[in-house]
């Protein structure tokens, strides 16, 4: 069991229409960001994620291609999975909404929603944006500033069935009421009151008699469930919701979704109210983040303008990646992509900051204590202000993390990382270390450096995880201090005397700007 218990967590899943760019990029570290600082502090966690791979988009984008829609995704979605490796994504599951399992759970979940009276059958006529594969208002349209003759904007009109969204107007209200953290960051709660809750819910259409590419709805045949009716229910099917054993209790209800802020309508309004007419709790939840802007316009593969990740991974390494994303500015708000920013985070925070200081440190252990580390016991009155500040330091990143407030913990981090450096230079350990009767006060001096690593290590965990596992294992640790409770690893001490310093090769080398073509 573990200490804080269980902890459900879930990106959106991807659309596999093309090929991932750095709007996923950013989605799934964030919120791998979190899964790892979750187990970091004591949670058991399950980290889902996956592609949603139906809707009208997927046979519209093979037609052109001349391929069937399965393989279509069969050819991107592995693409998602392989990225995710690449960059050190730990998550449990990896759900598609083509499985089975998915499927069964989709069935299962329309049925009981079906049987409570909350689905009915009608006719549907209006505008439809492909884009987002739903229907949208007059009024919609005008706060957006689409007309018909927009490309992504058809009339279109079909035999469809209908949920009953406007049943739950006073649930969602009260939902919003009574949980004044269930959509964060707090002020996007605002925004889906004003915008979509309180101007009434209408019924959504959410079934397509006009395509074959999607889940049968049950016992009628011609028509398929409509794409976020089925798309949303994966985070009850990747926990196992449409099987016998019920296991998917054992993690529900999700503790977040963290999702992109444009998709906040479909997760807290009408997510909740799925769940509500299945019989199902509502997630505890919803986290919208902020997108990564190119020439201040989200980066989407209908504008042409996305990023491939993987040629940031070549020139700049997975870890800068993961660094740079999470730094610019906290996970709730917008960033503007900035080649020179990578190149210059990298360079002071990483090569300059944690780089040279953990270089510092074991080459003055290695050069002055024969590469073992000594002074436990006697850096408590060197260290004072060190041990204090790192514990202002874990207190506010305790507050920060669970908040999503990533750039905020970091900076607080890298605090302590400059307040280290101070340290060499004000204690100037090479000149102790001339005179043997100091000889525990260098001891002590240097157990200090060596000791703020360790822990500046398990604070960048969750953003660096291989950094943290090479400072760990070069100051003669290794992985096991992750088997060490947060609240100890926290303290101050941990460091054992008698532990070996390895110098190794530079841990993050200078980047230089690429040449101008």
């Amino acid at each position: 069991m573990s200490r804080l218990g269980k902890f459900y967590l879930t990106t959106a899943i991807a659309y596999p229409n093309a090929q991932p760019h750095l709007g996923h990029v950013l989605e799934i570290i964030g919120t791998d960001v979190q899964a790892r600082f979750r187990r970091l502090i004591g949670h058991e966690v399950f980290f889902l994620t996956g592609t949603d791979e139906h809707g009208q988009k997927i046979p519209q984008t093979a037609a052109k291609q001349g391929i069937h829609p399965r393989e279509l995704v069969e050819r991107h979605a592995p693409q998602y999975q392989e990225l995710y490796k690449k960059l050190l994504i730990s998550n449990d599951d990896f759900i598609r909404t083509t499985q089975e399992r998915h499927r069964l759970a989709v069935q299962k979940f329309w049925s009981a929603a079906a049987a409570n009276g909350y689905i009915y059958t009608g006719h549907y006529e209006g505008w439809y944006d492909m884009r987002e594969e739903n229907y949208i208002t007059e009024t919609e349209m005008k706060d957006r500033g689409l007309t018909s003759d927009d490309p992504f904007i058809r009339w279109m009109k079909e035999e469809a069935f209908f949920f009953r969204l406007s049943a739950f107007q006073e649930k969602i209200e009260k939902l919003f009421a009574d949980h004044l953290d269930f959509c964060l960051p707090e002020f996007r709660a605002r925004e889906m009151l004003g915008s979509f809750i309180r101007p009434g819910l209408q019924d959504l259409c959410i079934s397509r008699s006009s395509i074959d590419w999607g889940i049968p709805v049950p016992g009628v045949p011609g028509h398929v469930v409509y794409v976020w009716f089925d798309a949303l229910t994966n985070y009850l099917s990747g926990i196992g919701y449409g099987s016998e054993d019920g296991e998917w209790q054992n993690w529900w209800p999700c503790d977040c979704h963290v999702i992109g802020k444009d998709i906040l309508k479909f997760h807290t309004i009408i997510w909740p109210a799925m769940l509500m007419a299945a019989g199902v709790e509502p997630p505890k939840h919803v986290f919208g983040h902020g997108f990564v802007l190119v020439n201040k316009e989200k980066m989407s593969k209908s504008k042409g303008n996305v990023i491939d990740p993987y040629d940031l991974i070549n020139s700049y390494g997975v870890e800068t990646l993961r660094y740079y994303l999470m730094c610019e500015s906290n996970f709730g708000s917008d960033s503007e992509f900035d080649i020179d920013h990578i190149i210059k985070r990298h360079n002071d925070h990483l090569a300059n900051g944690i780089g040279n200081l953990l270089s510092r440190s074991l080459t003055l252990i290695e050069k002055n204590l024969g590469g073992e580390i000594r002074g436990a016991s006697t850096s408590e009155s060197e260290s004072a202000e060190i041990r204090n500040l790192f514990e202002s330091i874990c207190n506010d990143y305790e507050k920060s993390m669970p908040a999503f407030e990533y750039a905020m913990a970091l900076s607080r981090v890298f605090e302590g990382q400059s307040a280290l450096d101070r340290y060499i230079n004000d204690k100037k350990p090479w000149a102790i270390a001339k005179d043997p009767a100091r000889k525990a006060e260098l001891e002590a001096v240097l157990y200090t450096m060596a000791e703020g690593l360790r822990l500046i290590a398990s604070l960048v965990y969750p953003f660096l995880p291989a950094t943290s596992e090479e400072i760990w294992k070069r100051l003669g640790l290794e992985k096991a201090i992750l088997e060490v409770e947060w609240p100890d690893q926290r303290k101050w001490g941990l460091l054992p005397d008698g532990a070996r310093v390895t110098k190794g090769a530079p841990l993050f080398p200078k980047l230089e700007k690429p040449a101008e073509e």
